[in-house]
């Protein structure tokens, strides 16, 4: 069973960084809840990175969450679809020491304006809580025509049922 958390507004319950300069907008907005509901996207709910001129090696996407979770998926809202090179999933409880989760993939939503169901899919084997998780750049650079508006986050609950950390619902024409 799938419990749904509509939760707007993560802010206060997971904090992104990245190490990537961002061109327009910030990484914040990721969790902010505040996804359009329509292609009206922009510096205001979206974010994008320079185009190719981040090399994406050594770099990365920090979420940090409140307490421990145990995330076994992931899906990502933007708007056009284009790589960002090859990255990995990784967690960890100090963040300093990453353990790597799934295998590697190229950080690229599927289609435009919807939520990527392949997106973070690495992290269904994970069976460890984490405080922190990172996407680790592995290879690759940014492309700057992607904006990244909202990210969502499984996790295993109580008695191991998945829970939604958040959901929006969105019907773009």
């Amino acid at each position: 069973m799938c419990i749904r958390d509509r939760s707007g507004d993560r802010s206060s319950s997971i904090t992104v960084t990245t190490t990537i300069t961002e061109a327009t907008g910030t990484v914040a907005k990721l969790v902010d809840g505040n996804a359009p509901t329509d292609n009206s996207h922009g510096a205001g709910n979206a974010f994008y990175w320079a185009n190719g001129s981040n090399n994406v090696a050594g770099q990365e996407l920090k979420f940090q969450f409140s307490s421990a979770q145990t995330i076994t998926g992931a899906k990502m809202l933007s708007a056009n679809s284009d790589s960002q090179g090859t990255w990995k999933w990784q967690g960890s409880n100090d963040g300093s020491s990453w353990t790597d989760i799934g295998a590697n993939f190229d950080f690229n939503t599927a289609s435009s304006l919807t939520f990527d169901t392949n997106f973070g899919s690495q992290l269904s084997g994970n069976t460890t809580a984490y405080t922190y998780y990172r996407m680790y750049g592995v290879s690759g650079s940014t492309n700057g025509t992607t904006w990244w508006i909202e990210i969502e986050f499984y996790h295993t609950g109580v008695a191991g049922k998945v829970t939604r950390v958040h959901a929006t619902s969105l019907a773009w024409a």
